[in-house]
């Protein structure tokens, strides 16, 4: 779950609705406004040879949550993202999405996310996608063996744009989180893929 949070923060969401929606998905999610405290593992002051042995051990900090991209969308997709990529499948839940252009590229690409929740095993969640994209044109690949996640792959697709070629490429990971499945989709693909 914590691979499948952070990939959801890294990949940025609208901070007004965003933390308390990801606070009611993943539980434990918070923003802290507060500097963390930094006295924590500091000597003792009562302890004249600095030994903290004796002194009860502090919590540690709650961690600061990263600031949003506004580009993400939390909850449906994001401007920008290219229709002909990704569809949600049935009974699956749209967390999160960006789209952002990547400069000086022609023909044009857009870096997308995508993160969905279902309750479904990974492996189902991963077929599903996979499913879609094939139908979209996309080829599957392996993806690196070693990741932290319960399922994965990655994807390609040629796609020509006024008449210029765009090598198309995504990941996909889905992580297990009790009796669901977490998916994130990444990569850059063509901003107006056939056009």
């Amino acid at each position: 779950m914590v691979a499948a949070a952070g990939a959801l923060l890294l990949s940025g969401c609208d901070a007004g609705g965003a933390v308390n929606d990801l606070a009611e998905e993943f539980g434990n999610a918070r923003q802290v406004s507060e500097e963390p405290d930094t006295t924590a593992g500091a000597p003792d002051p009562a302890s004249a040879d600095g030994d903290t042995s004796a002194s009860p051990s502090a919590s540690p900090a709650p961690e600061v949550l990263p600031s949003f991209d506004a580009r993400s969308v939390v909850g449906d997709l994001a401007p920008g993202f290219p229709k002909g990529v990704v569809s949600v499948p049935e009974g699956a839940k749209l967390l999160a999405s960006s789209a952002a252009t990547v400069p000086d590229t022609k023909p044009a690409t857009v870096q997308v996310t995508l993160n969905l929740s279902a309750k479904r095993p990974p492996a189902k969640l991963l077929e599903q996608v996979s499913s879609v994209l094939a139908k979209n044109g996309f080829e599957k690949l392996e993806a690196p063996a070693e990741s932290g996640m319960s399922e994965q792959a990655a994807f390609t697709r040629t796609t020509t744009v006024k008449q210029a070629t765009v090598n198309e490429s995504l990941l996909v990971g889905v992580l297990k989180d009790g009796d669901r499945a977490l998916l994130t989709l990444s990569g850059t693909v063509a901003a107006k893929p056939g056009a």
